[in-house]
């Protein structure tokens, strides 16, 4: 019995993600024979590369030549090839060095770093124009013209000239000998891997005879659109887990190398002999000491475009407070539990010695300060020497004496969900925090030196111009304390509270329109999408015309930033500025 876990394309191949190394683990820990595949970051460093940018722009250059009857498609090939042919030439020359200045220590100059995204982002439009309209970046992909629908889905995974993956996975998986395998799962985080993965499992089943299954974090919040989809369990996977998948994928392991019944997989979708789809019950998931340290078995940690590995981390499950009316973290998940401190230490300890790795993430929804309390003493006892960093709640339970402590541990970042600095927004949210706490928080995390990273969301559901501008301008008056900022608009998601009570909100006239997606259309008669937009260029702009060519603005992903402030510190990415003539920010932001 012989299993491979896929990560597919589109992420930022910056770092490992989490669920392929869990389960590995997990999996090889019950004797099975598992290892992971992340075919994510392959991609990545396979279509960067000389010959394949040359292949697109003889390509390209054809059909300009060919063209009869001009089209969006041809004026954006002819822009390319004319007035912008510079891209071309820069990502020609330099793409190979690029790759490499993100992979060494030339990383950390930030000169070298910026013309490695620039040249990097030049050779992904030209790739992408192959495909047309298809965008694709280190930290993005996106088919404009469609949504993403079932239908839409099929169609593009049927045309390999609109499937910017089709002709890659085709090819490496016949050189991978998939046919060893007896169970293959492709694990999904994100819409942005939805064609990716339905066209591996379309060419798995095709080429293999293994059982598929399609799991992961999206798999659970979009289960309820693909169980209308028959179809889907006959042309790209033979079943879906869905909820926490540490016990459920060893026993649909045990389940196959044994030819038993599917009976007691946990959260497993799948049709039965009847053409059936059969819904096994998700249970709960409530021994985190369960779960063993990440095995990287069939990565190669160098492929990753970053000079220093940072191995992600669950310390908890679920969300301690769970109240969030925008959130559905929640959903097809275990209620909150935590590991214990003793084994999350040994755990660090393993992966530390076993991979010669010392950054740490950990991806938990927020750690708590007594967790963080109880967990920087052990790691200063005990001398590990790492650099971590983590998401947080505004808790006022936070104070200078346990910021003190978690520096010494070895806390370098937060990112705290703020959302709103608007009291009567918080309050519509349920985030349960006081603005004026926040401020107070910001600053004692500062002033050790620790990198404050605020997440903000404009266009809540009730939030008026006024609440707006109270959240813009208190951005801009602590930037001294917020060191670093995401602002993005409003998504209303489909588990969340407020999609279940949209009356309570200001919000009518909710559209599902079955895509494949974690959230629904709407309208609100107090917030409007185009107040919105209007309130993030304005913050975004004025923020830029008062903090030009900020250092952190380029530093993206957080794995980016977080390796920046470990080697040079707070004060210095704060101070750092580009010479505006050289850099040329604004292509790359």
């Amino acid at each position: 019995m012989k299993t491979l876990l896929i990560f597919p394309p589109q992420w930022h191949p910056a770092t490992p993600y989490l669920s392929v190394p869990l389960l590995v683990s997990q999996m090889q820990n019950a004797g099975f024979e598992a290892e992971g595949w992340d075919l994510n970051v392959e991609f990545y460093n396979d279509i960067l590369t000389i010959d394949n940018i040359k292949s697109v722009v003889d390509l390209l250059m054809k059909e300009y030549r060919n063209c009869v009857l001009p089209n969006d498609r041809y004026d954006k090939i002819s822009t390319l090839l004319c007035s912008q042919k510079y891209k071309i030439d820069f990502a020609l020359k330099y793409v190979e060095e690029a790759k490499s200045i993100l992979k060494s220590n030339d990383f950390y100059n930030p000169v070298l770093f910026l013309k490695a995204k620039k040249v990097i982002n030049y050779a992904l439009e030209i790739i992408s124009l192959k495909y047309y309209p298809v965008k694709i970046s280190l930290s993005d992909f996106s088919y404009p013209s469609k949504d993403m629908t079932y239908e839409n889905i099929k169609e593009i995974c049927d045309n390999p000239s609109k499937n910017i993956f089709f002709d890659y996975i085709k090819k490496r998986l016949a050189k991978k000998n998939i046919d060893d395998y007896d169970l293959v799962g492709v694990s999904i985080a994100h819409t942005n891997q939805l064609i990716a993965s339905f066209t591996l499992g379309k060419l798995l089943k095709e080429y293999n005879k293994a059982h598929i299954t399609f799991g992961g974090n999206l798999v659970t919040r979009i289960k309820d659109i693909v169980f209308k989809y028959n179809e889907i369990f006959d042309k790209y996977t033979d079943s879906l887990l869905v909820g926490n998948g540490e016990y459920s994928i060893i026993k649909l392991a045990s389940a196959i190398e044994n030819k038993k019944s599917f009976d007691d997989v946990d959260g497993l979708f799948y049709k039965n002999k009847y053409n059936k789809i059969i819904c096994n019950e998700m249970k709960p998931f409530n021994m985190m000491s369960s779960i063993s340290e990440l095995s990287f078995d069939g990565y190669n940690l160098k492929n990753y475009f970053i000079p220093e590995i940072i191995i992600p981390m669950q310390l908890t499950k679920g969300c301690y407070w769970g109240k969030c009316t925008f959130c559905d973290f929640f959903y097809g998940k275990t209620d909150y539990i935590q590991d214990s401190v003793e084994n999350i230490v040994k755990k660090i300890e393993k992966l530390k010695k076993r991979y010669n790795i010392s950054n740490f993430e950990f991806v938990d929804n927020a750690v708590s300060p007594l967790l963080y309390d109880k967990l920087s003493d052990e790691l200063i006892k005990r001398n590990l020497n790492i650099s971590f960093y983590s998401m947080v709640r505004c808790e006022k339970t936070f104070s200078l004496s346990l910021f003190k402590k978690l520096k010494k541990a070895g806390l370098k970042m937060l990112l705290w969900g703020i959302e709103s600095a608007s009291p009567k927004v918080l309050e519509l949210m349920n985030k349960g925090i006081n603005i004026e706490n926040v401020r107070t928080l910001l600053s004692s995390s500062a002033s050790e030196n620790i990198w404050n990273h605020a997440y903000f969301i404009f266009g809540f559901p009730g939030e008026t111009q006024i609440d707006s501008n109270i959240t813009l301008d208190f951005i801009l008056k602590n930037i001294n304390t917020i060191d670093s900022y995401s602002a993005q608009p409003f998504t209303l998601n489909k588990h969340s509270y407020l999609s279940k009570n949209p009356d309570e909100l200001y919000i009518y006239d909710i559209e599902d329109k079955e895509e494949l997606m974690p959230n629904l259309e709407y309208k609100s008669n107090i917030t409007s999408k185009q107040k919105t937009e209007e309130a993030l260029m304005a913050l975004h702009k004025t923020y830029l015309q008062q903090n030009k060519l900020t250092l952190w603005k380029i530093l993206t992903p957080d794995e980016y930033l977080f390796l920046y402030v470990i080697k040079y510190g707070r004060n210095y990415i704060k101070n750092y500025k580009f010479d505006p003539v050289k850099a040329n920010i604004p292509e790359i932001l």
